[in-house]
C-alpha cells in the first residue's frame, strides 16, 4: 500500500522504514540492471513528500477519487521510474478463485465415502 496514493499520505504510512526497504527491494528485483536505480530513491522521496506533481491541488484531490493505477498514469509523470513500478504493482488483481478451485478438488478427492472405501 506504500505506492497507493489513497493510503500513502495517512499519518505513519510514509515513515515506515521496513515498508520503504521492501519497496526498494521489489524495484531492485524487478529491474536489477536499470541505470535508473539512483533516480528511484529521489522519485520515491518526491512521492512521499508530495513534491512536484504529487502536491498539486488536482493531484491531491484525485487521491481518493481515482483508482491508484489511473492516478499514477495521470500524475506520476515527474517520477517515471516509480510510476512504472506503481502501475505494475497496483494493477494486479486479487482473487481467491485459484484457492477455491484447489479446495474444491481436494474436497472431491477426500470425501467421506472415498475415505471409507480406503479402509
Amino acid at each position: 500500500y506504500y505506492l497507493n496514493p489513497r493510503y500513502q499520505y495517512r499519518p505513519g504510512v510514509g515513515d515506515d522504514g521496513t515498508l520503504i526497504r521492501a519497496v526498494h527491494k521489489v524495484y531492485s528485483k524487478l529491474d536489477p540492471a536499470s541505470p535508473a536505480v539512483g533516480q528511484f530513491g529521489n522519485e520515491l522521496t518526491w512521492f512521499k513528500d508530495a513534491r512536484r506533481t504529487f502536491g498539486e491541488p488536482t493531484s491531491v484531490a484525485a487521491r481518493t477519487k481515482m483508482s491508484p493505477t489511473e492516478w499514477w498514469i495521470m500524475y506520476g509523470t515527474d517520477a517515471p521510474t516509480v510510476r512504472k513500478l506503481a502501475i505494475k504493482v497496483l494493477s494486479q488483481t486479487t482473487s481467491s478463485s485459484a484457492c477455491e478451485r484447489n479446495w474444491s478438488t481436494f474436497a472431491l478427492i477426500h470425501t467421506k465415502q472415498r475415505n471409507r472405501l480406503a479402509h
